[in-house]
Protein backbone atom coordinates (compact mmCIF):
# COMPACT_ATOMS: atom_id res chain seq x y z
CA UNK A 1 0.00 0.00 0.00
CA UNK A 2 1.38 3.36 -1.01
CA UNK A 3 2.02 5.92 1.71
CA UNK A 4 1.33 9.64 1.45
CA UNK A 5 5.08 10.07 0.92
CA UNK A 6 5.02 7.67 -2.04
CA UNK A 7 2.08 9.49 -3.63
CA UNK A 8 3.78 12.86 -3.17
CA UNK A 9 6.94 11.45 -4.78
CA UNK A 10 4.89 10.46 -7.84
CA UNK A 11 3.95 14.14 -8.15
CA UNK A 12 7.32 15.58 -7.16
CA UNK A 13 9.54 13.66 -9.59
CA UNK A 14 7.64 14.48 -12.82
CA UNK A 15 7.45 18.12 -11.75
CA UNK A 16 11.23 18.08 -11.30
CA UNK A 17 11.81 16.78 -14.81
CA UNK A 18 9.30 19.31 -16.17
CA UNK A 19 11.08 22.17 -14.40
CA UNK A 20 14.46 21.10 -15.77
CA UNK A 21 13.10 20.93 -19.32
CA UNK A 22 11.20 24.22 -19.10
CA UNK A 23 14.23 26.00 -17.67
CA UNK A 24 16.32 25.12 -20.72
CA UNK A 25 13.53 26.00 -23.11
CA UNK A 26 13.14 29.41 -21.46
CA UNK A 27 16.84 30.21 -21.32
CA UNK A 28 17.50 29.17 -24.92
CA UNK A 29 14.50 30.88 -26.52
CA UNK A 30 14.24 34.50 -27.62
CA UNK A 31 13.77 36.73 -24.58
CA UNK A 32 10.31 38.28 -24.60
CA UNK A 33 9.08 35.85 -27.25
CA UNK A 34 6.01 33.67 -26.91
CA UNK A 35 7.99 30.50 -26.20
CA UNK A 36 10.12 32.24 -23.56
CA UNK A 37 7.13 33.73 -21.79
CA UNK A 38 5.12 30.50 -21.77
CA UNK A 39 8.01 28.27 -20.71
CA UNK A 40 9.03 30.75 -18.02
CA UNK A 41 5.53 30.84 -16.56
CA UNK A 42 5.26 27.07 -16.52
CA UNK A 43 8.77 26.74 -15.06
CA UNK A 44 7.69 28.93 -12.14
CA UNK A 45 4.51 26.90 -11.68
CA UNK A 46 6.49 23.65 -11.74
CA UNK A 47 8.87 25.04 -9.12
CA UNK A 48 5.94 26.03 -6.91
CA UNK A 49 4.56 22.50 -7.21
CA UNK A 50 7.99 21.02 -6.46
CA UNK A 51 8.29 23.20 -3.37
CA UNK A 52 4.86 22.27 -2.06
CA UNK A 53 5.40 18.53 -2.54
CA UNK A 54 8.94 18.70 -1.14
CA UNK A 55 7.76 20.36 2.07
CA UNK A 56 4.99 17.78 2.54
CA UNK A 57 7.42 14.91 1.84
CA UNK A 58 9.91 16.33 4.32
CA UNK A 59 7.26 16.72 7.00
CA UNK A 60 6.09 13.13 6.40
CA UNK A 61 9.67 11.89 6.75
CA UNK A 62 10.23 13.86 9.95
CA UNK A 63 7.03 12.42 11.40
CA UNK A 64 7.86 8.79 10.56
CA UNK A 65 11.51 8.48 9.45
CA UNK A 66 11.73 4.71 9.97
CA UNK A 67 8.42 4.05 8.24
CA UNK A 68 9.60 6.02 5.20
CA UNK A 69 13.25 4.95 5.01
CA UNK A 70 13.07 1.37 6.33
CA UNK A 71 9.49 0.06 6.18
CA UNK A 72 9.07 -3.40 7.68
CA UNK A 73 12.76 -3.85 8.51
CA UNK A 74 13.98 -5.15 11.86
CA UNK A 75 16.66 -2.78 13.06
CA UNK A 76 19.09 -2.63 15.91
CA UNK A 77 18.95 0.52 18.05
CA UNK A 78 22.16 1.75 16.42
CA UNK A 79 20.79 1.21 12.91
CA UNK A 80 17.50 2.90 13.81
CA UNK A 81 19.30 5.92 15.24
CA UNK A 82 21.51 6.24 12.15
CA UNK A 83 18.51 6.07 9.82
CA UNK A 84 16.54 8.62 11.84
CA UNK A 85 19.50 11.03 11.91
CA UNK A 86 20.11 10.65 8.16
CA UNK A 87 16.41 11.09 7.36
CA UNK A 88 16.18 14.23 9.46
CA UNK A 89 19.30 15.71 7.87
CA UNK A 90 18.00 14.93 4.38
CA UNK A 91 14.59 16.45 5.19
CA UNK A 92 16.04 19.65 6.59
CA UNK A 93 18.35 20.00 3.61
CA UNK A 94 15.47 19.42 1.18
CA UNK A 95 13.41 22.09 2.93
CA UNK A 96 16.36 24.48 2.71
CA UNK A 97 16.70 23.92 -1.05
CA UNK A 98 12.94 24.30 -1.34
CA UNK A 99 13.05 27.67 0.37
CA UNK A 100 15.95 28.89 -1.80
CA UNK A 101 14.18 27.68 -4.96
CA UNK A 102 10.93 29.35 -3.98
CA UNK A 103 12.54 32.64 -2.96
CA UNK A 104 14.64 33.12 -6.08
CA UNK A 105 11.97 31.91 -8.55
CA UNK A 106 9.24 34.03 -6.97
CA UNK A 107 11.60 37.01 -7.01
CA UNK A 108 12.18 36.48 -10.74
CA UNK A 109 8.43 36.47 -11.33
CA UNK A 110 7.72 39.44 -9.07
CA UNK A 111 10.25 41.79 -10.67
CA UNK A 112 8.53 41.27 -14.02
CA UNK A 113 5.05 41.77 -12.63
CA UNK A 114 6.05 45.03 -10.95
CA UNK A 115 8.37 46.37 -13.65
CA UNK A 116 6.14 49.38 -14.34
CA UNK A 117 5.84 50.14 -10.61
CA UNK A 118 9.08 48.80 -9.09
CA UNK A 119 8.21 49.73 -5.51
CA UNK A 120 5.08 47.55 -5.65
CA UNK A 121 7.38 44.55 -5.14
CA UNK A 122 7.72 45.52 -1.48
CA UNK A 123 4.91 43.31 -0.26
CA UNK A 124 5.01 41.84 3.27
CA UNK A 125 4.97 38.32 1.80
CA UNK A 126 7.95 38.94 -0.49
CA UNK A 127 9.95 40.79 2.14
CA UNK A 128 9.19 38.06 4.67
CA UNK A 129 10.21 35.28 2.26
CA UNK A 130 13.50 37.05 1.53
CA UNK A 131 14.26 37.55 5.24
CA UNK A 132 13.46 33.92 6.07
CA UNK A 133 15.70 32.77 3.21
CA UNK A 134 18.56 34.88 4.53
CA UNK A 135 18.06 33.50 8.04
CA UNK A 136 17.94 29.95 6.69
CA UNK A 137 21.64 30.28 5.88
CA UNK A 138 22.28 30.79 9.60
CA UNK A 139 19.93 27.89 10.33
CA UNK A 140 22.02 25.58 8.16
CA UNK A 141 25.16 26.57 10.07
CA UNK A 142 23.46 26.03 13.44
CA UNK A 143 22.17 22.62 12.34
CA UNK A 144 25.61 21.69 11.01
CA UNK A 145 27.11 22.35 14.43
CA UNK A 146 24.96 19.53 15.81
CA UNK A 147 25.95 17.05 13.10
CA UNK A 148 28.84 14.63 13.59
CA UNK A 149 32.09 14.94 11.66
CA UNK A 150 32.03 15.09 7.89
CA UNK A 151 28.22 15.08 7.74
CA UNK A 152 28.30 18.77 8.64
CA UNK A 153 30.56 19.74 5.74
CA UNK A 154 27.86 19.95 3.09
CA UNK A 155 25.57 21.96 5.33
CA UNK A 156 28.35 24.49 5.86
CA UNK A 157 29.15 24.48 2.14
CA UNK A 158 25.55 25.07 1.03
CA UNK A 159 24.57 27.58 3.72
CA UNK A 160 25.83 30.55 1.62
CA UNK A 161 22.94 29.93 -0.81
CA UNK A 162 20.56 31.23 1.84
CA UNK A 163 22.72 34.30 2.50
CA UNK A 164 23.19 35.03 -1.20
CA UNK A 165 19.59 34.59 -2.37
CA UNK A 166 18.05 36.33 0.63
CA UNK A 167 20.64 39.11 0.52
CA UNK A 168 20.26 39.76 -3.22
CA UNK A 169 16.47 39.88 -2.91
CA UNK A 170 16.60 42.31 0.01
CA UNK A 171 19.17 44.48 -1.79
CA UNK A 172 16.78 44.85 -4.71
CA UNK A 173 13.84 45.52 -2.40
CA UNK A 174 15.80 48.35 -0.79
CA UNK A 175 16.37 50.06 -4.16
CA UNK A 176 14.12 48.47 -6.81
CA UNK A 177 14.60 51.35 -9.29
CA UNK A 178 18.33 51.87 -8.76
CA UNK A 179 19.10 51.76 -12.51
CA UNK A 180 17.25 51.59 -15.84
CA UNK A 181 15.87 48.10 -16.49
CA UNK A 182 16.92 46.94 -13.03
CA UNK A 183 13.97 44.55 -13.14
CA UNK A 184 15.31 42.84 -16.25
CA UNK A 185 18.77 42.13 -14.84
CA UNK A 186 17.23 41.06 -11.55
CA UNK A 187 14.96 38.69 -13.47
CA UNK A 188 17.92 37.09 -15.25
CA UNK A 189 19.81 36.47 -12.01
CA UNK A 190 16.77 35.23 -10.11
CA UNK A 191 15.55 32.77 -12.73
CA UNK A 192 19.02 31.33 -13.32
CA UNK A 193 19.29 31.13 -9.54
CA UNK A 194 16.07 29.11 -9.54
CA UNK A 195 17.61 26.87 -12.18
CA UNK A 196 20.71 26.39 -10.02
CA UNK A 197 18.58 25.31 -7.06
CA UNK A 198 16.47 22.92 -9.17
CA UNK A 199 19.53 21.35 -10.80
CA UNK A 200 21.27 20.98 -7.43
CA UNK A 201 18.24 19.22 -5.95
CA UNK A 202 18.01 16.95 -9.00
CA UNK A 203 21.69 15.97 -9.00
CA UNK A 204 21.96 15.48 -5.24
CA UNK A 205 18.58 14.14 -4.19
CA UNK A 206 17.18 12.75 -7.43
CA UNK A 207 19.82 11.44 -9.80
CA UNK A 208 21.81 9.70 -7.05
CA UNK A 209 18.73 7.65 -6.20
CA UNK A 210 18.15 6.65 -9.82
CA UNK A 211 21.74 6.03 -10.92
CA UNK A 212 24.82 5.11 -8.91
CA UNK A 213 27.29 7.77 -10.04
CA UNK A 214 30.12 6.02 -8.23
CA UNK A 215 31.56 9.28 -6.94
CA UNK A 216 33.74 9.18 -3.85
CA UNK A 217 36.15 11.42 -2.00
CA UNK A 218 36.34 14.95 -3.34
CA UNK A 219 34.43 13.96 -6.49
CA UNK A 220 31.33 13.34 -4.36
CA UNK A 221 30.99 17.11 -4.00
CA UNK A 222 30.62 17.63 -7.77
CA UNK A 223 26.81 17.24 -7.91
CA UNK A 224 26.51 19.72 -5.04
CA UNK A 225 28.63 22.48 -6.51
CA UNK A 226 28.49 21.97 -10.30
CA UNK A 227 25.21 23.89 -10.87
CA UNK A 228 26.51 26.87 -8.88
CA UNK A 229 29.92 26.83 -10.59
CA UNK A 230 28.24 26.86 -14.01
CA UNK A 231 25.28 29.05 -13.09
CA UNK A 232 27.04 32.06 -11.58
CA UNK A 233 29.17 32.73 -14.70
CA UNK A 234 25.97 32.35 -16.77
CA UNK A 235 24.34 35.15 -14.76
CA UNK A 236 27.37 37.35 -15.36
CA UNK A 237 27.44 36.48 -19.07
CA UNK A 238 23.78 37.22 -19.73
CA UNK A 239 23.80 40.40 -17.65
CA UNK A 240 26.87 41.71 -19.49
CA UNK A 241 25.44 40.71 -22.86
CA UNK A 242 22.18 42.58 -22.34
CA UNK A 243 23.84 45.63 -20.80
CA UNK A 244 25.86 45.98 -23.99
CA UNK A 245 22.80 45.34 -26.12
CA UNK A 246 20.68 47.92 -24.30
CA UNK A 247 23.47 50.49 -24.48
CA UNK A 248 22.79 50.68 -28.19
CA UNK A 249 19.03 51.12 -28.06
CA UNK A 250 18.83 54.43 -26.22
CA UNK A 251 15.86 54.82 -23.93
CA UNK A 252 13.89 51.85 -25.17
CA UNK A 253 12.74 49.45 -22.51
CA UNK A 254 14.30 46.01 -22.40
CA UNK A 255 12.39 43.03 -23.76
CA UNK A 256 9.74 41.63 -21.43
CA UNK A 257 11.11 38.55 -19.74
Amino acid sequence: MKTAHDILALIHVPLGFAALTLFWVAISSRKGGRVHLASGRWFARAVYGICASAVLMSLATLQDPLGIAAPGRTLTPVQATAIVDASRASSFFLMFLTLVSLATTRHGVMVVRTRRDPYAIRTPAHIGLSVVTLLSGFGMVVYALALPGSNAGLFYAMSPLGFIVGGINLHHLARPAREPRAWFFEHIGAMIGGGIAVHTAFLVLGLNRLVDLGLSGGAAFIPWVAPTILGLPAIFFFSRHYRKKFAGVGGREGPPA
